[in-house]
């Protein structure tokens, strides 16, 4: 079975992908060819959409490495004693 959906801070956000169980390849065939048939602007809009999601999130995620290292760094400095 596949969903419209994308999992974006613990909510779906409908229309954005087509997802499918792991290792279920009837599944992915039916999700691909549901892509393949519809019309090439409403698949460009969900393309859109999706990449404009995951910019967020890859944002988000390097936000929150960059906020971790300088957290650590800050920790070794006073650690050392050093200000």
């Amino acid at each position: 079975m596949s969903a419209a959906a994308l999992i974006e801070d613990g909510r779906i956000v409908a229309d954005t992908v087509r997802v499918v169980k792991p290792k279920e390849p009837l599944a992915l065939a039916g999700a691909l060819c549901e892509l393949v048939d519809v019309d090439p602007g409403q698949r460009h809009r969900l393309g859109l959409s999706a990449r404009r999601r995951i910019g967020i999130s890859a944002c988000r995620l390097w936000v929150a490495q960059f906020e971790a290292l300088h957290e650590g760094l800050l920790a070794r400095v006073r650690d050392r004693g050093i200000s």
